[in-house]
């Protein structure tokens, strides 16, 4: 391996390492990651309003119907 090549390898490392650190300080893990990672792969989810008791099923993962995680009056669940 040139010079070159390893100099070109050492750059490419530091990179993907700042980007990965900026990723990680500009966006901060969604409250609801879990959820929405959940959602996303078929699991049932939950919803209800701030304030009441009753939980009410989330059906389907069709980007279509995608549900509005950022509804600051709604807490979301993985269905228990």
């Amino acid at each position: 391996m040139s010079n070159r090549n390893i100099i070109e390898s050492i750059v490419e490392t530091i990179r993907e390492q700042q980007k990965e650190t900026l990723s990680e300080a500009t966006y901060p893990k969604h409250k609801y990651a879990d959820v929405i990672k959940a959602w996303a792969d078929g699991e049932e989810i939950q919803l209800r309003n701030k304030g009441d008791e009753k939980w009410i099923d989330v059906s389907g993962a069709r980007w279509a119907d995608a549900p509005n995680f950022n509804k600051k009056n709604v807490e979301w669940r993985i269905k228990p």
